[in-house]
């Protein structure tokens, strides 16, 4: 799934660079660097009132949902082996899965 996420051209190469950079930034070099950074009381009042240390695993998968779901959910189908198994198995379910492919094959 990176893969053909760094292959994207589009919106979905955009939210893995925004990701990327993003996790970068609030990285320490270590222990000692990150309880010096946050033993400063400005910086823990920032961290307090939410202008740094977002949860970016959260803020991302709700950008994912929200502003590429239907390009997510197509290149998930198309570069993953089990999706193999997920549309042999989306006949016998009828008209929608489990993974929300509808019966032409496009994300809901």
């Amino acid at each position: 799934m990176r893969a053909a996420m760094e292959r994207d051209r589009g919106p979905v190469r955009t939210f893995l660079e925004d990701f990327v950079t993003e996790t970068r930034n609030e990285l320490f070099p270590s222990r000692e660097a990150c309880v010096a950074f946050y033993s400063e009381p400005r910086n823990f009042q920032r961290l307090l009132n939410g202008e740094i240390g977002d949860n970016l695993i959260y803020k991302y998968r709700l950008i994912a949902g929200f502003s590429c779901g239907p390009r997510f959910c197509r290149m998930a189908m198309d570069s993953t082996p089990a999706s193999c198994a997920i549309r042999a198995s989306s006949e016998r379910c009828g008209p929608r899965s489990a993974v929300g492919r509808t019966s032409t094959g496009t994300c809901r």
